[in-house]
């Protein structure tokens, strides 16, 4: 995974190994690597992957140490029903909104990302649950 950073005119690894530097590796870790967010103060990017869990949850990676990956635990994201995160955005300051398909249902949680605990505080949104289809095509990107 790579980053564009216009002040070094060019991307910067951010995470993995590039094809070409890889050699005959082959113990390649599958990242399942999705969407993501910069924190505020644009040291490290939360991404959803499916490094830690098969539902995909999310990981915190540190600019500057592309190898290095940490799972950040989102709490109050209980439901009954399986389901997988989908989606997460910046709000302000150090609050995020992140989604949740469960069974076709969208489900939007919000809350501070705590950097010394590794985990967003969640609570659910005045968005509620709401159909996929209600969404439209922009249902990652509220």
């Amino acid at each position: 995974m790579r980053i564009w950073e216009a002040a070094r005119g060019g991307a910067v690894l951010l995470f993995g190994a590039p094809i070409n530097q890889r050699g005959q590796q082959p113990d390649i870790q599958l990242t399942g690597f999705s969407s993501g967010c910069f924190t505020g103060d644009q040291r490290e990017y939360l991404s959803i992957t499916s490094i830690f869990e098969d539902t995909y949850g999310l990981g915190r990676l540190h600019v500057g140490a592309p190898h290095m990956i940490a799972p950040v635990r989102v709490l109050n994201a209980q439901h009954a029903e399986t389901g997988s995160l989908v989606s997460i955005e910046r709000l302000q300051d150090d609050r995020y909104l992140v989604g949740y398909n469960i069974d076709g249902i969208f489900l939007a949680l919000r809350g501070p990302f705590r950097p010394d605990r590794a985990d967003i505080d969640a609570h659910a949104t005045d968005l509620r649950r709401r159909h996929f289809a209600e969404w439209g095509a922009g249902v990652g990107f509220l």
